[in-house]
């Protein structure tokens, strides 16, 4: 029997692969992206993140989650835009996603953390490459820049938390919150840069 990791894998490769074509966050690893590309892209996560972790919040299953404070991302993005000179006025008047995928139980919430967690370890290399760029500072990128061997750990105890999970949970829901996910942040990249 196949486990939800792979299953999740495999339902969510077409979202994952088309995401990372997006030509918004492709920049991202351009040797000549530029800051302000830089503090856009951030303020666009900001939008994404910012009401989805408010969501989490309001779900009772989040509690459940190991080390559930430290998956959530939208105070290191504020840091980060502050860190750009970005005000806290401006922060709070950005854009914010309305079109969310669905959170309305223990099922859909693991399908979106899924994905979430998954983008913690595709930042490690995304930090790797910012290093690398004459504007980048460490205060301005902990969203992308947190302790590797910090987000290995919890990508490991959320995996076992999945799996542990499985058998309680609408397998169906999970794979098509992953899925639509990855559907509503690449559209919600797009739309925001019109």
């Amino acid at each position: 029997m196949d486990s939800l990791r792979n299953k999740l894998k495999s339902a969510t490769m077409a979202s994952h692969t088309k995401i990372e074509a997006n030509p918004v966050l492709a920049k991202l690893t351009s040797p000549s992206l530029t800051p302000l590309e830089y503090k856009t892209i951030l303020e666009r996560y900001y939008g994404f993140f910012r009401p989805l972790e408010e969501k989490f919040l309001l779900n009772a299953n989040h509690s459940t989650i190991p080390s559930f404070n430290q998956r959530l991302r939208t105070q290191r993005l504020k840091t980060d835009l502050e860190a750009l000179g970005v005000s806290d006025a401006e922060i709070d008047a950005l854009p914010i996603c309305d079109r969310l995928p669905a959170l309305d139980n223990e099922s859909e919430l693991l399908g979106v953390l899924y994905v979430m967690e998954g983008s913690n370890l595709g930042g490690m290399l995304i930090s790797k490459h910012l290093k690398t760029l004459p504007f980048f500072s460490v205060e301005s990128g902990t969203f992308f820049g947190d302790d590797p061997q910090a987000v290995s750990a919890r990508w490991k105890s959320f995996i076992e938390h999945l799996e542990s999970r499985s058998s309680s949970l609408d397998e169906t829901a999970t794979l098509n919150s992953a899925s639509e996910t990855f559907q509503k942040l690449d559209q919600w990249m797009e739309r925001s840069v019109r």
